[in-house]
């Protein structure tokens, strides 16, 4: 079943590489990607779960969709994540209900969904960290960071691990950001934060807008939100999991 194993989790891999790639050109996957790769993938799950699956195993692969699913629909009805997101959650419940790929069916480490999601959870975090040390760096070298907005302590400490404070060309030719300020009655006030996904919005449209304000009061600088693909945390969630399982069941284990 080895080999079968190989050839599911490359199977999968190219699927969520073209998802990604999709989501970053055209801030969109077309559902005929999933429906592919469920179908071919589960042709292969299901010959691997009738000649290997143990009872224990068949149970956890239920358990492992009902939870990506559930997980799925929830992160996207209450606006985490957009809609590719979920389905890639959700597909890769159905279609990876193995640990890693040198031991696929070790019973001990869990449901993978959960340690997908975990890694997933990891990278997003490693993001936030490296936007600390961005602007961190820029702070050392240049000086104030927060000249010419207002913002309270907790939003100053919220832009450094979720926003980028760039030049206006720079901005310009940004993709997959939002402005994390507000102008009003004159001054410029840092509204950093996550947000809520809104597929309906149209980032480049709002960014462009924005700065048309900001160079009216002749700025050199302004502070953007980035907002990247969360299919791509998931891919590589994924493939952290495939090959080296999760820090998350090294703490549960």
């Amino acid at each position: 079943m080895e080999h079968l194993i190989f050839v599911q989790a490359s199977l999968i891999g190219i699927f969520l590489f073209w998802g990604s790639y999709q989501d970053y050109v055209n801030r969109e996957v077309e559902d005929y990607i999933w429906g592919l790769l469920l179908v071919l993938g589960g042709i292969i799950d299901t010959w691997i779960a009738i000649k290997s699956f143990t009872a224990v195993n068949w149970i956890l692969w239920g358990l492992n969709a009902l939870l990506g699913i559930t997980i799925g629909l929830l992160f996207f009805y209450v606006g985490a994540w957009g809609g590719a997101d979920s389905k890639a959650l959700m597909v890769l419940s159905l279609l990876w209900p193995f640990t890693t790929i040198n031991n696929p069916f070790e019973l001990t480490a869990g449901i993978a969904i959960i340690g997908i999601l975990g890694n997933t959870f990891f990278f997003m975090i490693g993001f936030a960290f490296f936007l600390f040390l961005w602007n961190s760096f820029l702070w050392i070298t240049k000086g104030e960071l927060f000249v010419g907005v207002e913002a309270s302590l907790l939003n100053k400490i919220l832009a450094l691990i979720s926003c980028l404070k760039v030049t206006i060309n720079e901005a310009e030719k940004m993709k997959f950001v939002l402005p994390a300020e507000q102008i009003g009655k004159g001054k410029v006030i840092l509204q950093p934060g996550i947000g809520i996904v809104d597929e309906e919005i149209n980032e480049e449209e709002i960014m462009k807008q924005y700065l048309l304000q900001v160079k009216k009061m002749n700025r050199d600088f302004v502070w953007v939100r980035p907002l990247p693909p969360g299919i791509i945390f998931i891919f590589l969630g994924w493939i952290w999991f495939v090959f080296f399982s999760s820090p998350l069941f090294y703490v549960l284990v």
